[in-house]
């Protein structure tokens, strides 16, 4: 039976039919391993992701089962296939780190752009975020790009990365949902992305690629 996942599991990105973010869960260690064996290359290509270029299916079930992983783990799923994955790591309250990294048949289209966007909204509204940094590799034009995009700025010269900032108490990012109003008052909630629930289907068969996002 197609496992069913629960509202509080899955963002659903308006823009891309067919386009969600679902939470990361054991259950998807195959789909996971098959995406990371796909793009181990690509992983390790500026250094980043060392340690799933020597991924198994054992050790990618032992981190997505993990009880003392706090980072929000999302897949970015189109019409049953994963294509990429984005996480929001916490640390000091408010604070939250982006990692993200997108399979190379599906770079150029937005995906990992809007699929951001959409999680940095669910850790501003639901985790209450308000300062977003990343690290991006020296060499990885595509990645900072798409932190300009997302309105990041290079805030810190560490060496071999540069680090990004994004304020979000004072910034508040375009609603996940497009018919979403804004509240009059800031105690209201603001924007938060429609749930609903998305039923399993069979991973599709592709290459990935890391290199692109």
């Amino acid at each position: 039976m197609p496992r069913q996942r629960t509202p509080a599991e899955t963002i659903v990105v308006p823009g891309k039919v067919g386009l969600t973010l679902s939470a990361l869960t054991p259950r998807d260690a195959q789909a996971y391993f098959d995406l990371v064996d796909r793009n181990r290359d690509h992983l390790t290509k500026h250094g980043d992701y060392s340690d799933l270029g020597g991924a198994t299916p054992e050790s990618v079930t032992a981190s997505l089962a993990d009880p003392h992983d706090k980072n929000a783990k999302f897949g970015i799923w189109l019409t049953g296939s994963l294509i990429c994955r984005v996480d929001l790591s916490p640390r000091v309250p408010g604070h939250f780190v982006l990692g993200y990294w997108l399979g190379h048949e599906y770079t150029g289209r937005g995906y990992a752009t809007i699929a951001c966007r959409a999680l940095i909204e669910y850790g501003r509204d639901t985790l209450g975020a308000t300062n977003v940094f990343a690290g991006v590799t020296k060499g990885n034009t595509e990645s900072e790009a798409l932190l300009g995009r997302l309105g990041f700025e290079p805030i810190e010269d560490k060496g071999a990365r540069t680090l990004f900032k994004r304020a979000l108490a004072s910034d508040p990012a375009p609603a996940v949902a497009a018919h979403a109003k804004r509240p009059q008052s800031p105690t209201q909630a603001r924007g938060t992305p429609p749930l609903r629930k998305r039923p399993r289907q069979p991973l599709q068969r592709a290459s990935f690629d890391s290199s692109g996002f």
